[in-house]
């Protein structure tokens, strides 16, 4: 389906400090059916705004240790979140009731650590970008599913941290996804591509939620603008956007 750019509404007041304003967007998602949330990483907080309208609600604010990397929200309202430089990698926030998990035992750990995560049923998946798995937590921290991915093979190395000089943190490792989405019984992960040969190409692979068993994959046309949504993949080519509806 291809379609022209029509303008529905915004979010956010632009840069700055003041309240609705960004730095650094890093990552974005709906909370449920009316709000949607902003994660600024640069300033360490986590902004809600009505879906409809765009109107401001409220931003949360992490600590000076904390920085938020991820969000995610379920239908019954539990929130999950994933942070770098913290002593834990994860939170979950059910009302007023908050559990941390996922503590960092090493120096820089969340970094070695970073993903992506989405929300699916009371659960968090979280599919790490340096290791070839899928793992499911409950709100109090526990796994309740690990599996390994497609990508897991004898030739797997664990990735390993270096710092440089100037004080950098470098990674050395393959990295293997770029994104996830969770629809009905469906984790869709968007793979670097490192396994295909054609490099005028991208893939996704399909697992089943319930059982992290792998189903199937697809290819697309890699561009540098594209998101993926529930079962949508949309992609900016030229002045248009290019809608894919993945069965």
């Amino acid at each position: 389906m291809v379609g022209r750019l029509r303008f529905l509404t915004s979010y956010g007041n632009g840069i700055g400090t003041g309240p609705g304003e960004f730095h650094n967007i890093i990552d974005f998602g709906a909370a449920g059916d009316s709000m949607v949330f902003v994660v600024d990483s640069r300033r360490r907080r986590i902004s809600y705004f009505t879906k409809e309208s765009g109107d401001f609600v409220e931003s949360r604010v992490a600590t000076r240790r904390e920085l938020p990397e991820k969000h995610a929200v379920t239908e019954s309202g539990i929130e999950y979140t994933m942070y770098a430089w913290s002593d834990h990698i994860f939170s979950s926030k059910t009302g007023d009731h908050i559990v941390q998990f996922g503590e960092e035992t090493e120096r820089m750990i969340s970094t070695i650590a970073f993903g992506n995560i989405e929300a699916y049923k009371d659960y968090m998946v979280y599919v790490p970008g340096y290791y070839p798995l899928i793992l499911i937590y409950d709100a109090d921290g526990n796994v309740i599913m690990n599996r390994r991915t497609i990508d897991y093979n004898e030739n797997f190395e664990l990735p390993k941290l270096w710092e440089h000089e100037t004080g950098a943190i470098g990674i050395d490792g393959a990295n293997f996804n770029l994104g996830i989405s969770v629809y009905e019984n469906k984790l869709y992960i968007w793979p670097t591509g490192l396994r295909l040969e054609d490099e005028n190409e991208w893939a996704f692979d399909v697992y089943n939620i319930e059982t992290a068993d792998y189903k199937y994959s697809f290819r697309i046309p890699p561009k540098l603008i594209s998101y993926f949504m529930k079962n949508r993949l949309y992609q900016v080519v030229d002045s248009t956007v290019v809608i894919y509806a993945v069965k």
